[in-house]
């Protein structure tokens, strides 16, 4: 096994200057991950940039499937993690276990259950690395550059530098955290790795019971072992460091908990890894239990464009706090205009000051926000969270605009929430998680409700030209019979797209009021094209010219089944052209 190690990964010596490269050792089970970090200099200063770079098909050699639900462990020592990692993933992964690699490694392995978990064996730390396996897999990557010197907590060394990617762009994805003390000198160095974390603002934004537990394995010869007496100490040394009166705040907001396992060096280390191995799986199963009721674990994919953003927010040099719900928002997504639209939605309401005011606008806006906060393909998170972090500021400033007292308001606001947790609810119970058949159930049960309020017989009748009223998220673009309108990608959403036409759609009804929609299918511009004008000189005869190369144009593509005229979204002339 050593000679075809050697063959595949020639040993070579690096300095601290290297750059390291992705690794794919001869496992099946592992992969990679990052990256590289450079510019260090062994002695003095760090230098103004490090690099990062990721390769995407690591899952993919990992051979875990799209659908798969991750769990993660972020293992950050040397030759005792590797020496664990020896003994969990048994005899097929010891010839690329050697320790000291400076690296970023994926491993893969179950605990019987039904759900894969990925060890992230991570040594970007280790400055004195004196073997790296050089081997690319030649697959798609990404090289991020890093300023280190536009970063408030800019890195003084390599260590340090690697200590801040494991915080900010790896931990807030791994619901497990293991520091191996004898390779971090002693429970010293975990606690300033743990005092320098904690200083820093929360990686992510999660609720207290999802939070990462840590588990420093610490190995002794002591015949009496207190794992008690253990954890005073490693506190003990992480309030010396920071000397500050918040230590315990900071660090419930950083881990759950902070619990040290003993274990004895004169036992075995098959001995060894099975205690750990046991603890880590009591840990995991508490840490994912609280998890899932939170939603935060995760599919494959999920976990994959997740691990992108938060690679891009520590390359940005962004000490925020990283958010999945709204970073689980698809491109382009944004609520800049929400408060606008939404003060256009209540004033084509009655009064504020009508009892039929606070029990219609909470249906419709519960509705409405239920209908963007779920996109297609994404995770779907607790509604009451997702309502506090993206939607919570921008309903109190409408409410604001549209002239509410604010003794008036939380009455409204206490409504909507309740409204919120009971359509969620019934969304998985009737509807199978469909937000788009759900909000149409919900807008027909208030046509009659809808039809006093947005409708009316008048000229100056009670319908928004600057909101659709369906989303409340965008202005409208194509008006129906009933005379509201509806905005490109409700017109899409709740329409039925043409035979004739792969951008035009057909809509029976108005959603809002049920009335029948007695106009043709509206047509949409495809994604692709600009603003389409077509301009036609005059000048006597001249001007038959371009009318006959438009029936020539129209018969050459009769067999398509378009008419020119649909080609073109304005037409003006001169003259003739007319």
């Amino acid at each position: 096994m050593w000679d075809h190690v050697a063959k595949r990964f020639p040993r070579t010596h690096v300095l601290a200057t290297r750059t390291t490269h992705i690794v794919t050792p001869p496992s099946r089970n592992l992969v990679r991950i990052i990256a590289e970090t450079k510019k260090f200099r062994r002695t003095g200063p760090a230098r103004t940039c490090a690099t990062i770079t990721e390769q995407h098909d690591a899952f993919q050699q990992l051979g875990i499937p799209a659908p798969s639900w991750l769990s993660y462990t972020l293992m950050i020592g040397k030759r005792s993690k590797s020496e664990m990692l020896r003994q969990m993933l048994g005899r097929e992964a010891r010839g690329a276990l050697l320790g000291g690699h400076g690296q970023v490694y994926l491993w893969r392995t179950e605990f019987g259950e039904n759900l894969p978990i990925v060890l992230i064996d991570y040594e970007l730390h280790v400055a004195d690395a004196t073997r790296s396996f050089l081997h690319k897999t030649g697959g798609p990557t990404t090289v991020r550059r890093v300023d280190l010197l536009a970063r408030k907590d800019a890195p003084s060394n390599r260590r340090h530098f690697a200590n801040m990617l494991a915080a900010r762009a790896i931990s807030p994805l791994c619901d497990t955290i293991c520091y191996f003390a004898a390779d971090l000198n002693g429970l010293r160095g975990v606690a300033e790795l743990l005092a320098r974390q904690i200083m820093q603002e929360p990686p992510a934004l999660m609720p207290r019971a999802a939070l990462p537990r840590v588990i420093v394995v610490y190995e002794s010869s002591a015949k009496q072992l207190d794992p008690h007496d253990f954890e005073v100490r490693l506190n003990d040394h992480i309030f010396r460091l920071l000397a500050v009166q918040d230590v315990d705040i900071r660090l419930r907001k950083h881990f759950y908990e902070i619990r040290v396992l003993c274990l004895r060096r004169r036992d075995n280390a098959h001995a060894r890894g099975m205690q750990f191995r046991k603890r880590l799986l009591v840990t995991k199963l508490r840490t994912l239990e609280a998890r899932r009721k939170h939603n935060l674990v995760f599919r494959r994919d999920h976990s994959l464009e997740f691990s992108h953003r938060l690679l891009d927010q520590f390359s940005a040099a962004s000490c925020a706090t990283f958010s999945f719900i709204e970073n689980s928002r698809p491109e382009g997504f944004t609520l800049a205009a929400f408060s606008t639209h939404l003060t256009e939605f209540m004033a084509v309401l009655p009064c504020p000051k009508d009892t039929a005011y606070r029990e219609l606008m909470p249906h419709l806006l519960a509705s409405a926000i239920l209908l963007s906060a779920f996109p297609p393909e994404t995770p779907i998170f607790p509604i009451i969270p997702v309502y506090e972090q993206m939607y919570d500021r921008h309903c109190v400033l409408a409410f604001d605009n549209a002239g509410i007292k604010r003794d008036k308001q939380p009455e409204i606001l206490d409504r909507l929430r309740k409204k919120l947790n009971k359509y969620a609810e019934r969304l998985e119970k009737y509807h199978d998680g469909d937000v788009v058949a759900s909000h149409r159930a919900r807008l027909a049960k208030l046509h009659d409700r809808l039809r006093p309020s947005l409708q009316s017989d008048k000229t100056d009748c009670n319908v928004s030209r600057k909101t659709c009223l369906v989303c409340l998220m965008r202005p409208p673009e194509k008006v129906l019979s009933c005379r509201h309108a509806l905005c490109d990608a409700c017109v899409q959403t709740f329409g039925i797209i043409s035979r004739e036409h792969p951008f035009a759609f057909r809509i029976s009804a108005c959603v809002l009021c049920g009335q029948d929609n007695t106009l043709p299918a509206i047509q949409l511009i495809p994604p692709t094209a600009g603003v389409r004008v077509l301009s036609i000189d005059g000048g006597g005869v001249k001007g038959v010219v371009p009318l006959a190369t438009l029936q020539h144009l129209e018969m050459r593509m009769d067999g398509l089944g378009v008419p020119i005229r649909n080609q073109f979204d304005l037409v003006c002339g001169t003259s003739a052209g007319e």
